[in-house]
This record gives structure tokens, C-alpha cells and sequence, in this order.
């Protein structure tokens, strides 16, 4: 796969972000995706552990990036690998934020969300690119403005997963090589993701290192906890 450049990487974010946020008609919405998995499990734990189980598969089965394409529309100018990768993963972030509780449209949901594709650096990226907006942490009160800021040192981190160019590292970091050892990667990477989805998306509030904002201060709503809440 040829070197991606920080504006293919922003508008495959941006399109993936949408696509996974919006919903496609040929695709189930996050909410009845997850609704799904509550009926079937009753518990939002269990529903995130079988979610995340589906997903791997899909993305390690063989085909799924050319399948992808009867699931939504890849603009011709952007990657299909790429796209395919990180819409998979924000797809499973998206069902794990949701069922412990979080609003897929909040900007700050949107903003940790962002930080998980970065795998097991999630954690460390949104502390570095926090402290350099000049905060420590997602509160209640955080400025778009700030919000921004963090997005954009997010984005550049993000950069450094997906421009890795020998055939040794692309095969270790990038979800992104054909046949057996692709799909294994794959994924793998959708497992990581997930993990730093689950160990960031608390029921209780995000966690931010030793420390967890709690629901109450960010000013979310309560966590969904039954098939009528999802």
C-alpha cells in the first residue's frame, strides 16, 4: 500500500466518523446494532465481549474488504484498505462507547473515540494531546476550541500507524497485508482497538490514567443498563 498522507488519513477519518455516526441503510445503526445484543444477552458486558468477537472475525475474514464495499459507498479517491480498517474499528468503538452508556454525537465522546484507533497508545496520545491543548482532562466544560486542538495532535499520531512503509513493520502495525498473515492482523488490531475502547469508555466515566472522570461530572446521561435503554 503506497504512503498515506496526512489529508487522505483526515478525510478517511471524516468519512469513516460519518458513516459509522450517520448509519447506512444497508448497515444497522449502532443503536439497533447494539439493541441486538442486549436482546440476545441481557447484559451490556456480555453484548460488548460478543460484539467484539463479531467484529474480529469480520475483520479477519478473507474478502472483507472487497465486501465491505456492498456495505457503503468508498469515495474513489480514498484508500478502500484504509477506509476499510478504520470504519470496522470506529464501528466496534461506536458499540462499545454506546452500550456503557455514551451519546455517539457528543464531540468528547467523539474525541476518545478518535484516540482509540491508536491501539494500546491510546491512553498516552490523548494524555499528550491534551496536555499540549492546555488541559489535563475531558471535563464538562471543555471548549470546542480545545476539543479541536486535541483532535488535530490525535490525527497527527494517528498518522504514524498508517505510514509505515517496510513490509516487516506493515505486517506488525498497519491491519493492511493480504492472505493468512492479513487477516491475522487484522484482526488482531480490531481486538487492540477494542481494548482501549473498553479500558477508556468506563460505565462509570473515562478514564484518563489512574484518574476517572465520573458520569456526573461530565454531565452524561446515565448508563444504558437493559434493552430499553439501547
Amino acid at each position: 500500500m503506497s504512503k498515506i498522507n496526512r489529508t487522505t488519513l483526515d478525510k478517511a477519518i471524516d468519512f469513516s466518523f460519518k458513516s459509522v455516526i450517520a448509519g447506512k441503510a444497508s448497515t444497522k445503526s449502532i443503536p439497533k446494532l447494539t439493541e441486538k445484543y442486549m436482546a440476545q444477552y441481557h447484559d451490556p458486558e456480555i453484548a460488548i465481549q460478543q460484539l467484539t468477537k463479531q467484529m474480529r472475525l469480520m475483520a479477519g475474514a478473507s474478502g472483507f474488504v472487497t465486501n465491505l464495499g456492498g456495505l457503503i459507498t468508498i469515495p474513489a479517491s480514498l484508500p478502500t484498505e484504509l477506509v476499510s480498517v478504520l470504519y470496522l474499528d470506529l464501528r466496534l468503538v461506536a458499540g462499545i462507547a454506546y452500550l456503557r452508556g455514551y451519546e455517539l454525537d457528543d464531540p468528547r465522546v467523539q474525541t476518545v473515540m478518535l484516540a482509540t484507533l491508536a491501539g494500546n497508545a491510546a491512553s498516552s496520545n490523548l494524555k499528550k494531546a491534551l496536555i499540549a491543548s492546555g488541559s489535563r482532562y475531558i471535563t464538562a466544560h471543555l471548549s470546542q476550541a480545545v476539543l479541536d486542538k486535541v483532535n488535530q495532535y490525535l490525527r497527527h499520531f494517528l498518522l504514524r500507524r498508517f505510514t509505515v512503509t517496510t513490509a516487516t513493520a506493515a505486517a506488525k502495525l498497519i491491519p493492511l497485508v493480504s492472505g493468512a498473515i492479513g487477516g491475522f492482523t487484522d484482526s488482531l488490531s480490531t481486538q487492540v482497538v477494542g481494548s482501549a475502547a473498553e479500558k477508556l469508555f468506563k460505565a462509570e466515566g473515562l478514564v484518563f490514567g489512574d484518574k476517572v472522570i465520573n458520569r456526573a461530572e461530565l454531565a452524561f446521561p446515565p448508563a444504558h443498563t437493559d434493552t430499553k435503554n439501547v
